[in-house]
């Protein structure tokens, strides 16, 4: 069985903080005052374009209020199921941004 390609891990991660936020009833800029950072910069965590760390996803999970080890549960059975379709048209629009008109 082979392993998963580091992009196909990342993107579970995304997809898992994204998730874990709305379900804490939470705007990216109450998780922003959580961490002491810019919306911005959670927004560029659950689009991508920036990888969290370990140290990270702790404050996170500080942030959203959910237990560190059940986050990571939670990511380990995310491994399990595929990426939704919906999932996959965010990822385009982050990685192929459309082009703007002149």
């Amino acid at each position: 069985m082979t392993k998963p390609s580091l992009t196909f891990l990342r993107r579970k991660l995304q997809v898992l903080v994204r998730q874990t936020r709305q379900e804490a009833g939470l705007r990216q800029i109450d998780v922003a005052q959580g961490l002491g950072c810019s919306q911005s910069f959670v927004s560029k965590i659950e689009h991508g374009q920036h990888r969290m760390d370990f140290v990270e996803v702790s404050h996170f999970c500080d942030a959203v209020g959910v237990d560190l080890l059940d986050f990571i549960h939670r990511y380990e059975a995310s491994l399990k199921t595929r990426i939704r379709a919906g999932d996959l048209e965010n990822r385009r629009r982050v990685l192929k941004p459309k082009r703007r008109r002149s």
